[in-house]
C-alpha cells in the first residue's frame, strides 16, 4: 500500500548517520562505484533520460546501456512520466530480498546525502527525493506472481515543476501514477469468483500477501473484514504519499481513467464518499461481479494521503 518522498527535513542526528554512512562508501569501492552509477543515472532525468533511451522494448519501455552495480538490469518505462528502473537478481525467499533491499536503500542514503529527504515507508518500501532537484528515488521489494520469486526495484526520476504539465496531459500528482495494471488487474478479477484463493501468497497478522501485485502499487494483500470468513475478503493496493488532500483527489481522477480504460465500458463508474467523507469511485458491472473501488485515505500515524484500489467480491 505506498511512495514518494515530501518528509520534514532531517536533523542534525540524521546528518551525523549520512557522514557515517558517506565514511562507508569511501572505504568501499564498489559502493562508490554504485553511487557514480546512480549519480550520473539522476544526471539525465531532467530530460526524461532522452540522451540514454535505446531500442524501444514492449509495454512502454527502452533499454539503455547504462548500468548500476549490483542490480541486474536497468531499463526505461512510462510510469505517468518516463522513469529509469532497475532490478536486482531474484531470490527464492522474502528474506534473502529484504538483505539486498537493506543494502540498497543504505548504500542510496549513504549516496546521495543529507540534502536529500527521506520518506521511509515501511519495512519493504523507501523513498528520497531533493526538493531543488525534484529528483527522486524509489525502491521496494516486488513479488514475481508467476514464479513466486521476490526482487528489489528502484525507480529514478524527476518530479515535474508545480504547475507544469506532466506527460500525456496527467494531473501533476506526488505519487507516479501506474499505467500498466490492466492485465494484472483483470487477472485479480478473475479469481474474486474463488475468493482471491489463487492468488493468496504467504500469510501474516491475518492478511495474506497477494502473488500478483500491480505494477506501481505497493503492499497489495488479501484481508478479510471479518477474520476467519472468506465471504468477506478483498483484494487491496495502495499509492502513496500525496503531498495534500489537493494532489490525491487529482491522483484519483488520474487513476480513475486507466481503471476505466482498462475496464471498458461494460463497466459504470459511480462517485460517491467514504463514511469519513473522502472521495471515493466504484466501478461496477453485474449484480453477480466484483467492484473495483479506488478510495482516498489519510494515515495519521504517518500523517500522508494516499490511494488504496480495492477488488471486493459482490454483495
Amino acid at each position: 500500500m505506498r511512495i514518494n518522498p515530501h518528509s520534514k527535513p532531517l536533523g542534525s542526528l540524521c546528518r551525523l548517520s549520512f557522514s557515517v554512512f558517506f565514511a562507508a562508501i569511501l572505504a568501499n569501492p564498489a559502493l562508490a562505484d554504485e553511487c557514480a552509477q546512480i549519480k550520473e543515472a539522476l544526471g539525465y532525468a531532467a530530460n526524461s533520460f532522452e540522451a540514454i533511451k535505446g531500442a524501444e522494448l514492449p509495454l512502454e519501455r527502452w533499454a539503455i546501456a547504462l548500468k548500476v552495480d549490483n542490480y541486474t538490469t536497468c531499463y526505461l518505462e512510462r510510469v505517468d512520466q518516463v522513469v529509469l528502473s532497475c532490478e536486482t537478481k531474484r531470490f527464492a525467499n522474502r528474506n534473502q530480498a529484504q538483505s539486498i533491499f537493506n543494502a540498497r536503500s543504505n548504500a542510496a542514503k549513504a549516496c546521495l546525502g543529507p540534502d536529500w529527504q527521506l520518506a521511509s515507508l515501511g519495512q519493504d518500501r523507501f523513498g528520497i527525493s531533493n526538493l531543488g532537484s525534484r529528483q527522486v528515488v524509489m525502491m521496494t521489494i516486488f513479488s514475481d506472481g508467476v514464479a513466486s520469486n521476490f526482487f528489489v526495484k528502484t525507480w529514478m526520476y524527476q518530479m515535474p515543476a508545480r504547475g507544469s504539465a506532466a506527460p500525456e496531459e496527467a494531473p501533476t500528482v506526488s505519487a507516479a501514477i501506474p499505467r500498466e495494471v490492466c492485465p494484472d488487474l483483470k487477472r485479480v478479477i478473475s479469481t474474486a469468483p474463488q475468493k482471491f484463493e489463487p492468488i493468496l501468497g504467504r500469510k501474516r497478522s491475518g492478511d495474506w500477501t497477494a502473488s500478483v501485485q500491480l505494477t506501481g502499487w505497493f503492499s497489495c494483500d488479501v484481508s478479510e473484514l471479518r477474520e476467519g470468513d472468506p465471504k468477506t475478503r478483498y483484494y487491496t493496493c495502495e499509492l502513496s504519499p500525496f503531498v495534500g488532500q489537493e494532489d490525491v483527489a487529482k491522483g484519483l481522477d488520474a487513476v480513475g481513467s486507466v481503471v476505466k480504460s482498462c475496464l471498458g465500458n461494460t463497466w459504470t463508474p459511480v462517485r460517491s464518499s467514504t463514511r469519513d467523507n473522502r472521495p471515493q469511485l466504484q466501478f461496477e458491472a453485474g449484480q453477480q461481479d466484483p467492484i473495483v473501488e479506488l478510495r482516498v485515505r489519510y494515515s495519521t500515524a504517518r500523517k500522508r494521503w494516499g490511494l488504496h484500489l480495492d477488488v471486493n467480491l459482490p454483495e
